[in-house]
């Protein structure tokens, strides 16, 4: 393979040269997939925002080939942007969709054929590398990246052991989350603009492709619910995966809003989380609702996690719109979130 450039990256207080690459190695026997979606991708994002941004930003996606789950987003002292995803993070991703679609229990779920199985793990891993290229656009897009390094200073060397300031690489990430499932949501809704059905299909398989994608962190960080539960929300330097699957979800709808009538969009929300739930339970094996990656969001110290981050947000989001590409949009402050869980996983009976 061809390199294309190399950073240095300080990781476990040893310093190491990486080396940057267009592709996975066409060794690996799901190079093609891959590869091809990069590539599509590539040429997606050229209609993420208008093309005198992106002539702006002169961004490029770019492979790191480790074993690590992780995807980042940084500049070059020419002021180039690199959005860099691991190879171990593009092959985990799609074993996580192949296996979900290919289990027995999936196809009697979901009454799939081969055919479609093949065609809906092409659809969904598309979507899921789609999501993660997005959430790492959104850090530079809205600001996140130059709010940080300034002109001074530029990411030509990845300090992994940097300790940030953790709440506020919690509401970057909200950030970008959001941002990410923004551009997911818009591009089915243009995609199948005038199709109920396929709207509301597209935005399943979003759904479910946000726990495929949230799972795998969960367990990467070994992410539980009892461990949640334990600890400070302004010690983690990142939100639960379910505190983010909970939030994307809401912006799902958020969107869907904006662009259809509500009771359409009360049929979608329900469609999603049934497709949601049998997965949990049918699928993945799921015995106790607190096994799902999203239960914590309704706890009441995952409700005010979630209110936490969205006023906070509204808060910064005026420091970060004097770096940012395009404008930061904000959300009404919320002074009451519901829960329906305890500490211990059980619903909460009135």
């Amino acid at each position: 393979m061809e390199i294309k450039d190399t950073i240095n990256v300080k990781r476990g207080g040893v310093n190491e040269k990486v080396f940057l690459y267009s592709e996975i190695d066409e060794l690996y026997p799901k190079s093609i997939i891959v590869n091809r979606t990069l590539n599509k991708i590539r040429s997606d994002i050229n209609v993420w925002v208008e093309s005198d941004i992106l002539k702006q930003i002169n961004v490029e996606i770019l492979v790191e080939d480790t074993d690590i789950i992780n995807a980042c987003a940084t500049k070059k002292k020419d002021n180039k942007y690199y959005i860099i995803v691991t190879r171990g993070l593009l092959l985990v991703g799609y074993n996580e969709i192949s296996n979900f679609l290919d289990s027995t229990q999936c196809s009697d779920v979901y009454h799939l054929s081969i055919e479609n199985i093949e065609v809906m793990t092409k659809q969904m891993y598309w979507t899921m590398i789609t999501f993660i290229v997005a959430h790492e656009f959104g850090h530079i897009v809205d600001g996140h990246i130059d709010s940080r390094y300034k002109s001074s200073f530029y990411l030509d060397e990845i300090n992994c052991d940097e300790i940030d300031e953790k709440w506020e690489t919690q509401l970057r990430e909200y950030d970008a989350d959001r941002f990410a499932t923004k551009i997911c949501s818009g591009i089915f809704l243009i995609l199948y603009k005038g199709s109920p059905k396929m709207i509301k299909e597209s935005f399943d398989n979003l759904g479910i492709v946000l726990l495929l994608i949230f799972n795998m962190l969960s367990k990467s960080r070994q992410s539980t619910f009892d461990e949640y539960m334990t600890l400070n929300i302004y010690d983690m330097d990142h939100p639960h995966p379910g505190i983010r699957m909970h939030y994307c979800f809401v912006t799902m709808i958020s969107v869907l809003l904006n662009e259809i009538n509500q009771e359409e969009v009360k049929e979608i929300a329900s469609y999603i989380t049934d497709g949601i739930v049998r997965a949990d339970k049918y699928i993945l094996y799921k015995e106790k609702y607190k096994e799902c990656v999203y239960a914590v969001a309704t706890t009441k110290k995952g409700a005010q996690h979630i209110m936490q981050l969205v006023n906070d947000w509204n808060e910064v989001a005026d420091f970060y719109d004097e770096y940012s590409f395009i404008p930061i949009q904000k959300t009404d402050d919320i002074e009451f979130y519901p829960y329906a869980v305890d500490k211990e996983g059980n619903f909460i009976i009135e």
